[in-house]
């Protein structure tokens, strides 16, 4: 993590990229409000819904704000790194991690007061690349096994905004119907699951949904990547996982598999497409080809953050 030396630009025009489907929505309405005080404020905003082609409306900007979830957050974070560009968060998602880690709020005078202070530094961010196409950036975590099967399920049948009940009947669909996959996991060469059935989460920051934080001591801001590997071969094991996870008893386990590394490579061990389905900071996405391994690695210091004040 590096102090930001670049003083604000005179003129801020911020971009203000916004969600009505990030959790129970409002994004929508919230924006506007933002854009409202931040003239107010004697700057110079825009507001642009996420979907095909917002990128273009970045042309010009010196902030991007995200009005909505993680996903929103991951969307705004590939362009804001590429450009070097600062980014903000405004929580209205279901769960915000991202917010939650730098402790940034849903309303305009926090940013307001952000924007004053201009504290601006930079963060890692996780690579995705492999069998899933063009690289794709993520700033919490990547995971391969049931919370990416629940997204997944989610995802089919969601048609708009969201609350913690709506993962209900995808969790209990996921646990009646498991897809235990078994897994090679290599952290910067070197094997440390060969051929276990199992959930795998790999972090780059602490923060997890429901506050389970499977690698507390993840940091966005140490070059590396923390692996969490829970062997499990049903769905009562994976509950009783979830179960300890909550309690935070995860450390009490020897058999759970913990690294940290630069790169780490996730291939299935069973053959056929058993493992497409993964998940980049709540978000569903899958394998092109099932082939060839999913490949996460680290970039240092890619991602200048406005910090709140």
């Amino acid at each position: 993590m590096t102090h930001s030396r670049t003083p604000r630009p005179d003129r801020l025009r911020p971009l203000i990229l916004m969600n009505s489907a990030s959790g129970k929505g409002g994004s929508s309405a919230l924006g506007p409000r933002i854009a409202d005080a931040l003239r107010d404020a004697g700057h110079e905003p825009a507001t642009v819904p996420i979907g095909p082609a917002w990128e273009r409306e970045v042309e010009g900007r010196n902030l991007i704000i995200a009005c909505g979830g993680d996903g929103t957050v991951n969307a705004a974070a590939s362009v804001a790194q590429e450009r070097n560009i600062p980014l903000y968060h405004i929580p209205r998602g279901t769960e915000n991690l991202f917010a939650r880690e730098f402790g940034m709020r849903p309303d305009a005078a926090s940013l307001v007061r952000a924007i004053e202070r201009w504290n601006v530094q930079r963060f890692d961010t996780g690579i995705c690349a492999g069998g899933c196409g063009p690289e794709r950036a993520f700033t919490l975590m990547c995971s391969v096994g049931f919370d990416a099967d629940v997204l997944h399920a989610l995802a089919a049948r969601r048609s708009g905004p969201i609350s913690h009940a709506s993962y209900v009947r995808p969790v209990v669909s996921c646990l009646l119907r498991p897809s235990i996959r078994a897994l090679r996991i290599e952290a910067d060469g070197r094997t440390i699951v060969d051929g276990v059935r199992g959930n795998v989460v790999v972090s780059n920051c602490r923060r997890y949904a429901l506050g389970i934080d499977p690698s507390p001591e993840a940091s966005m801001a140490d070059g590396h990547l923390d692996v969490f590997f829970a062997p499990s071969g049903s769905s009562a094991r994976t509950l009783a996982w979830l179960a300890i996870g909550l309690a935070r008893l995860t450390r009490l386990s020897r058999r759970i598999v913990r690294a940290r590394a630069r790169e780490i490579r996730i291939s299935s061990s069973s053959g056929g497409d058993a493992m497409r389905a993964f998940q980049l900071d709540g978000e569903a996405a899958s394998l092109d080809r099932a082939d060839t391994p999913l490949v996460l690695s680290v970039r240092e210091r890619a991602l200048p953050v406005l910090l709140p004040a």
